[in-house]
């Protein structure tokens, strides 16, 4: 994640609205005592994603997912709790309230746009923070409800591994990758026409 972050960081200097967006991290980072990118290396691992689970409409922020594998830090809950509360701890209204939900525990963070200044405009939908450590996993989304809709497919096992075109197609790629996209390209033509 280090190499990751040096290497973004080096892409966002050659943009010409790299300074708006630095501005925005520094003013966060200023703000609440703490250093955002530091906080996600501590207990990220080698494989994060964006998905969106239903892309049929033009609005589709309520199903777009920020999915973060962990690095094994037993320590992830805590790092997460410590975050929000530092955060949340500064805001009016900034109670940090948990809500708990088959099992799981769903947090917000009340940091806007958190996720995307972090890493980048691709995860500009997500401007909430609120998030659910699953296992090895966490998962950031706008929303207390997209996360329980999240966790029911999860548990219900309506995920693309359990699908048998995306077997299919997985079974042609290779097992490693820098960068892999998979779409259902009939429900994705607003996703498409956005970018």
């Amino acid at each position: 994640m280090n190499r990751y972050f040096k290497n973004y960081d080096t892409y966002l200097n050659n943009l010409t609205d790299h300074f708006t967006r630095q501005e925005q991290v520094s003013k966060l980072n200023k703000s609440f005592g703490v250093n955002a990118q530091n906080f996600f290396k501590q207990w990220m691992g080698n494989q994060f994603a964006y998905v969106i689970t239903e892309p049929e409409n033009e609005n589709y922020a309520s199903n777009c997912y920020a999915v973060f594998k962990t690095n094994g830090n037993k320590e992830v809950a805590k790092l997460l709790l410590d975050f929000a509360t530092k955060i949340n701890s500064k805001q009016a209204n900034g109670d940090s309230i948990a809500e708990h939900f088959r099992g799981f525990t769903i947090q917000q963070i009340k940091a806007k746009s958190l996720i995307p200044m972090v890493f980048g405009e691709s995860y500009e939908k997500i401007s909430a923070s609120y998030f659910v450590l699953m296992d090895e996993t966490v998962v950031f989304a706008n929303s207390a409800a997209a996360l329980k809709k999240w966790i029911n497919s999860i548990l219900a096992g309506h995920t693309l591994s359990s699908d048998a075109d995306y077997k299919t197609f997985a079974e042609n790629t290779s097992s490693q990758s820098n960068l892999f996209v998979y779409s259902a390209l009939a429900r994705s033509l607003f996703y498409f026409k956005s970018i």
